[in-house]
């Protein structure tokens, strides 16, 4: 036998050993089941292995130092996983790698420079890294490069102008790391650059004059940089996000982007000093819609996209989106479910939602000083609840309060459960 895939098949228990004994595969999949515990240490024998797919299989541990024998695979997706320890040193001497993904684990940092010799690689998607502080020296001569997520890995140091070298690179996504210094105008004049997301970091200084045409979403929100804008910044089909920048907005600047980047610069500059309201309630995705207690939910649903901001005429609240769905080529930032939810009198409210491959961030304007309760409302209206493989499925997300670093992870399962 030589490929062998049981993806997608609500298996649960331990990942057979047994399957060690297949040592002709080229490809294994046991992706999107329901497994527990590691990974065998018998998979380290499949040495023809090319593929292996054990992307959101429910496994946990480290990577078994034996798969350092696994020196043929040119694919590994392991992500959204509990994977934990660190990425091993022998991952690098995988040198046929073509794409690499380590996504949504526990693993700790830094990420190993021995990744300098996966010089093949077209797609390497690597986040959440905890502790540890990596560079990306070990990029430089990974020319072959589509897709570059690395996302969330306390990743130092400034962005590197070779990064214009890499002539297929058609997604990187650097935020939520600490990179500093100035963003190399080769990036911003990249040929076949498309998407680019710097948000979350420390980088200052102005935007280049110049950018590239084929480059329409770009995120550089929470950072710190300041400066006028551009000429290129017009163009009605770019997506520009700019939050919580230090940015002069005045006069023709004003009127460069959506109305209202004003007000959602660091600290908040409008209205200060003036107490317009004491609360707000939003519809997400949806039309204004009143709750059975008269909550009057003003309308969210603006055609946000992946490097999009929405602040209201009255300035009352604001919304922020960052992130691409990387492998959907139609994405879609709301969802709309038929559904009647039960345990609630409020049906309606929960059948329009909007969704996020990033950071969804919502803000209150003009507030007055003082306490406030904030209530979130979450209903299920993707994952089915049908005794099938498909109701298995789970949310875990993390929600910032924006008044303090605590990190509050919530694990979601659907309502009633």
């Amino acid at each position: 036998m030589q490929y062998l895939s049981l993806g997608i098949n609500a298996l649960s228990g331990e990942v057979p050993r047994e399957l060690g004994l297949l040592t002709d595969l080229r490809l294994l999949s046991l992706a999107g089941n329901n497994f527990s515990g590691p990974l065998p240490s018998e998979l380290g024998s499949l040495s023809r292995l090319t593929q292996i797919y054990f992307n959101s299989a429910g496994v946990s541990g480290p990577i078994p130092a034996s798969f350092a024998n696994l020196r043929s695979l040119e694919r590994v997706w392991a992500s959204d996983n509990g994977l934990t320890g660190k990425i091993p040193d022998f991952v690098g001497n995988w040198s046929n790698l073509i794409s690499l993904r380590f996504q949504g684990n526990s693993f700790q940092g830094p990420i190993p420079p021995s990744l300098y010799n996966l010089t093949l690689l077209n797609d390497l998607r690597i986040s959440d890294l905890s502790n540890g502080s990596s560079s990306l020296d070990f990029l430089r001569e990974m020319k072959s490069l589509s897709t570059l997520v690395l996302r969330n890995n306390n990743i130092s140091g400034v962005v590197p102008s070779y990064f214009g070298e890499f002539q297929s690179l058609l997604l990187l996504d650097l935020s939520f790391n600490n990179l500093t210094g100035r963003i190399p105008n080769s990036i911003f004049n990249h040929s076949s650059l498309t998407n680019l997301f710097l948000g979350n970091n420390k980088l200052i200084g102005g935007l280049p004059f110049q950018k590239s045409p084929s480059l329409p979403n770009i995120d550089l929100s929470y950072n710190e940089l300041s400066g006028s804008f551009p000429s290129w910044i017009r163009p009605q089909n770019l997506q520009l996000n700019l939050v919580s920048n230090n940015f002069t907005i005045e006069g023709s600047n004003r009127s460069a982007l959506p109305s209202g980047l004003n007000c959602l610069q660091r600290n908040f500059p409008c209205n200060r000093g003036r107490s317009l309201y004491s609360s707000f309630a939003v519809k997400c995705g949806g039309p204004e819609s009143r709750s059975s207690d008269q909550t009057v939910y003003e309308r969210e649903n603006e055609p946000l996209g992946p490097a999009t901001y929405y602040v209201t005429n009255t300035q009352r609240w604001a919304v922020s989106n960052a992130g691409l769905h990387v492998d959907n080529n139609s994405p879609d930032y709301i969802i709309t479910s038929p559904t009647q939810f039960t345990n609630t009198l409020d049906s309606e409210l929960f059948q329009t939602s909007r969704i996020s491959a990033g950071s969804l961030r919502y803000y209150g304007l003009s507030l007055e000083n003082g306490n406030y309760t904030v209530r979130l409302q979450f209903a299920e209206s993707v994952i089915p609840s049908t005794r099938t493989w498909k109701s298995l499925g789970r949310r875990v997300f993390d929600i910032y309060d924006g008044t303090t670093t605590e990190e509050r992870t919530i694990v979601y399962r659907r309502r009633g459960d």
